[in-house]
């Protein structure tokens, strides 16, 4: 039973404790959704630098396994900032790549070390101390084709 003008300021006190936790739980959704969203990002752009590399395209059989064009692969897959040309490493089985382009041997291997902004990071930084960049990597191979 209700007592008579008692129970108002109960809802309010239970909106204030509530509300600020939902408000909570959708930034932290939001902040690692899109560190989610960057890391697939990235790793989808290392399988396609993989595949690229390893693969002939140019007209007679050739192949761009050279660390420049690589880099151009990568930026055209990632829609975040371009990635540092020192945080890609391109590989095979031999050893690096080189700046200019030759014939790959045995696998490919792309390692892509990717640092970014996470637009939602002010936003969580009211809920828990976070860093503003994040670094995400992604690693690739792909078996040299003929």
């Amino acid at each position: 039973m209700r007592r008579p003008g008692g129970g108002n300021g109960v809802s309010t006190v239970e909106l204030a404790i509530v509300v600020p936790l939902i408000i909570g739980i959708v930034m932290l959704g939001a902040f690692f959704g899109w560190w989610s969203h960057t890391q697939a990002e990235v790793d989808r752009a290392a399988q396609r630098a993989a595949r690229y590399a390893a693969v002939p395209h140019i007209a007679g059989g050739g192949y761009d396994f050279c660390h420049p064009k690589v880099l151009a692969v990568v930026h055209d897959d990632l829609q975040t900032s371009p990635v540092e040309d020192a945080r890609l490493d391109v590989r095979d089985d031999v050893g690096p790549a080189r700046e200019l382009c030759s014939v790959p041997q045995g696998r490919v291997s792309v390692t892509i070390s990717h640092t970014v902004e996470n637009p939602f990071t002010p936003l969580v930084r009211l809920i828990m101390p976070v860093s503003g960049t994040i670094t995400v990597s992604a690693t690739a191979r792909a078996p040299v084709e003929s």
